[in-house]
């Protein structure tokens, strides 16, 4: 298969600077005058989202340059920049940082460093050095052994990487796979006794990715450059833990996609990894695991999620949209004491002080809903929420101890759309979850449950977007949806979602109608379709148990209604009885 260019990568990607405006603004945002380095966030908009950079004290996320840093130096290696554009943006970079005195080679490292800059940020020590290449070697070691050989230049005989030591205000590291270098912050990682072994780690896994075929600039691939290098943080230093920060952000934020995350994308890599090796007993570790969707990658045509499917399917009968939907009920069950194997993270709960700084544990989720469900009648109709494709809303019902039924309708789509759902109704009692209904794919589904007091004390409704995500709409225990029967023995089977009403209506003679309708407060309209006399009744519903008001139809008639909700067995048992002929009702205007 032959490879895509780099000017085709870059114009297939809305982000990416191809012309010599776009190019200019951007390396005169990410590289600043060294007098104008300051200490401040920098957002930069892009089509897959904002990205942030920022690295000062305050700030839990370790930010990388591969995405931002690496867009430039994917434009400055294609023809769609003009050489002169291409001098300028050189300019801007070399005046953006200070001039490099120091070098030293160490195993497979050149380091360049400054001991003598005007400004104190950017200076580091050679210890500083000779600490940072004992990790850089450590994990180029541990990656080539479970990986493959990180991308490097051979410079007599041995491969090499340069690394350019100074202070950025923006991002603690970046490479990219145009050029044969890693930039390490001098003073937020060099400096750093456990920033400088997890970025290290973080950048060098880059240059991994690099050997099994990514190439830095393609749009759409943060969600696993991104993830999984802040995966290679925990497994080359599992000690330091930095990692749960970017785990936090992900579980702060589930209504993301999935394949729109970048470093928010951990949780994803490390749920895989850990699963595949406690689910199949060919995968002994969390890196075989990762290492075989690399492997996959490489040979599919560069299509992370195809390989992430294919390797959950071969491993352990998951594809994409199936091992996602147990990853959302995870990143909720987590938190319960019984998540036990399939829904359970190994460092959930773990707590972890070093450096000066605390990780842990991991978050629990935000739900969209959080109701109480008072007693057998209480009725709730939610407004209309809206969940992107591959994120996840939570919703959480809690039930008081004398309730004895649930209804719960689900309904996806409510005003048109193509959207494509799955959900999952997880039962609870004590903290520990009992049952979970899924719906691997779902545009309407109603729960309809009947149990003792005290049963359950929780229900929470996982939403999940999947390949195209969508609004939708739930209502709980909605007033409308039953079977009622009319003072005309009609048996009316009607579902309540938000105001609309859909069913059927049973007529002795005439068979089965369809109905439309709306529940607005307590007034209420229900239109009746079917063989004879198409009607209409309008009027009130009081305390969702009876309504009564007037009714009209289209072969001329007029008079009054009053209906009960009733019990569905009971009211379809009159059918099987003696005919009962009624004079004046609505469907066949009799008289």
């Amino acid at each position: 298969m032959s490879m895509p260019s780099i000017e085709q990568i870059l114009k297939n990607n809305p982000n990416a600077p191809t012309n010599d405006e776009y190019a200019l603004n951007l390396a005169r945002k990410l590289f600043p005058p060294r007098e104008q380095r300051v200490e401040e966030a920098l957002n930069l908009n892009f089509i897959e989202g904002t990205v942030t950079l920022a690295a000062d004290e305050g700030e839990n996320i370790e930010f990388c340059g591969e995405y931002t840093w690496g867009l430039l130096e994917a434009a400055l290696n294609s023809t769609l920049i003009s050489p002169q554009a291409k001098e300028e943006i050189n300019v801007i970079m070399a005046d953006s940082m200070p001039s490099l005195e120091k070098d030293k080679t160490i195993g497979h490292y050149h380091f360049k460093w400054t001991e003598a800059s005007s400004d104190a940020r950017d200076n580091v020590t050679e210890a500083d050095i000779d600490a940072t290449a004992v990790f850089l070697n450590e994990c180029w070691n541990l990656y080539t052994t479970d990986f493959r050989q990180p991308k490097a230049s051979l410079i007599g005989g041995k491969r090499i990487i340069d690394v350019e030591v100074y202070f950025s205000s923006g991002l603690y590291g970046s490479t990219s796979s145009f050029s044969n270098r890693i930039f390490l912050n001098s003073r937020y990682v060099v400096r750093d006794e456990c920033r400088r072994r997890t970025t290290s780690a973080h950048e060098l896994f880059h240059r991994v990715q690099y050997s099994y075929g990514y190439v830095t600039g393609t749009g759409g691939q943060r969600w696993w450059v991104e993830g999984s290098a802040s995966w290679a943080q925990d497994y080359s230093y599992e000690k330091i833990n930095d990692y749960v920060n970017r785990i936090n952000n992900g579980l702060g934020n589930t209504d993301r996609s999935l394949l729109n995350r970048s470093y928010d994308a951990c949780h994803y890599w490390k749920y895989l990894g850990e699963q595949l090796q406690k689910r199949s007993t060919a995968v002994t570790s969390e890196e075989q695991a990762i290492r075989e969707v690399f492997d996959e990658y490489s040979t599919n045509g560069l299509d992370a999620k195809a390989a992430s499917s294919t390797t959950t399917q071969n491993r352990i009968s998951r594809d994409f949209n199936q091992f996602f939907q147990d990853w959302s009920k995870a990143n909720y069950i987590k938190d319960l004491d019984n998540p036990y194997g399939r829904y359970e993270y190994d460092e959930d709960e773990t707590v972890t002080t070093i450096c000066s700084r605390t990780y842990g544990p991991y978050r629990h989720v935000t739900p969209v809903v959080n109701q109480t469900v008072t007693n057998d009648t209480f009725s709730w109709t939610s407004p209309t929420y809206a969940v992107n494709s591959y994120g996840t809303d939570y919703l959480v019902f809690n039930i008081n101890p004398s309730v004895t039924k649930v209804s719960l309708r689900f309904e996806g789509n409510p005003t048109g759309g193509s959207g494509d759902f799955s959900t999952h109704l997880i039962l609870i009692k004590n903290n520990r979850w009992r049952t979970i209904y899924n719906n691997s794919s779902v545009t309407e589904r109603t729960w309809n449950l009947s149990f003792s007091a005290g049963d359950y004390d929780r229900c929470v409704l996982v939403v999940n977007g999947l390949t195209t995500g969508g609004q939708y709409e739930l209502s709980l225990n909605a007033c409308i949806s039953g079977v009622w029967q009319d003072g005309y023995n009609y048996v009316w089977t009607l579902v309540q979602s938000g105001k609309d009403i859909t069913g059927t209506v049973k007529v002795i003679g005439c068979g089965t109608y369809s109905v439309t309708g709306t529940f607005d407060g307590s007034n209420i309209t229900l239109k009746a379709t079917g063989s004879c006399c198409d009607f209409e009744y309008k009027g009130k519903i009081v305390d969702c148990e009876s309504g009564s008001g007037e009714w009209t139809s289209d072969c001329g008639g007029t008079g009054s209604w009053s209906m009960k909700k009733t019990d569905a067995s009971e009211a379809m048992a009159m059918f099987e009885r003696e005919d009962v002929e009624m004079a004046d009702d609505p469907a066949t205007m009799r008289g």
